[in-house]
């Protein structure tokens, strides 16, 4: 097996990204390696060329979750030594945060980068990328109070399946248990109706979660009810806070084409996935932690 078939093999590990990374680096006078999670690629390529000057060269790693970059960052840390035209940054989504943080690592304020898509000031930044409905527009505050009116309906329930996530990561990390694939618990299984109009999420609680999660370990109703009280809007699960943007877009969307609750009727407004993610990813909200970050391993 050569170079070539071990980075493939391995795709998405710390070891990959190293490997690539010292195998790249040194072909360029100035560098800025960025070491992400994979599916994060779009938002800090963004965000990391509008803050690095043209003199860098800015490569990103991808690896599989915050345990790979960490990983990576105590490899780089333990076995290499740079001059200063080589800037190493790392990025990772806090998650439910149940880990020891490290210290050269950027994490999320959120529990991951999709969370962002969920923040008014996003949305507010859709309306005018995707509708061509800005803040002084009449529509704007009937799309906003709509916003408003759907994310409280999902929110209240939306806390209770987070709750019962969480209380499984809890215990997975304290008795050393295999990490269960939260990502087929799906947002559009969680809906009761549909319709924009009469949205309305399922009713959950710890009887009907432990059968939705139909898990190979007990989560007990005590551990279910502790874990909630540890869950706010910084630590929702960001793949169900994506979906559930991806899903209000798509029902404003209609509304629009429609003229529905007095919005002015545009049957033009079409959305494909591809340019939605594409405005999501660059648009998205350039927090002020993050924009210090990248400054201080540019500057430092």
């Amino acid at each position: 097996m050569d170079f070539k078939d071990v980075l493939v093999d391995a795709q998405g590990s710390a070891v990959a990204a190293y490997t690539k990374f010292l195998y790249q680096y040194y072909r360029y006078d100035n560098v800025v390696a960025c070491f992400i999670e994979g599916q994060d690629y779009c938002y800090y390529e963004n965000k990391v060329n509008y803050v690095v000057s043209d003199n860098y060269e800015a490569l990103f790693y991808p690896c599989n979750g915050r345990d790979e970059v960490e990983k990576v960052s105590e490899m780089i840390t333990k076995n290499c030594k740079f001059k200063n035209n080589v800037k190493i940054m790392y990025f990772a989504d806090k998650d439910y945060d149940l880990k020891e943080r490290k210290n050269q690592i950027y994490y999320t304020d959120y529990y991951s980068v999709e969370n962002f898509y969920c923040q008014k000031e996003f949305i507010a930044t859709v309306l005018k990328s995707i509708f061509n409905i800005s803040r002084y527009d009449s529509d704007y505050k009937i799309c906003m109070d709509l916003f408003d009116e759907k994310y409280k309906i999902y929110y209240e329930e939306i806390l209770k399946v987070n709750g019962f996530a969480y209380a499984i990561r809890a215990k997975e990390k304290r008795e050393h248990l295999k990490r269960t694939n939260l990502s087929k618990i799906k947002f559009e299984n969680m809906i009761e109706n549909k319709n924009f109009d009469k949205f309305k999420m399922k009713n959950f609680d710890y009887s009907s979660l432990k059968k939705k999660f139909d898990l190979e370990f007990e989560i007990t109703e005590s551990e279910f009810n502790d874990s909630i009280l540890k869950i706010d809007e910084s630590n929702l699960r960001g793949k169900w806070e994506l979906q559930f943007y991806i899903w209000f877009l798509n029902g404003l969307k209609k509304c629009i084409n429609n003229g529905t609750y007095n919005l002015m009727k545009n049957e033009r407004i079409k959305i494909s996935f591809d340019n939605l993610m594409s405005i999501t990813a660059t648009q998205a909200i350039f927090t002020e932690k993050l924009k210090e970050y990248i400054n201080r391993v540019l500057f430092k």
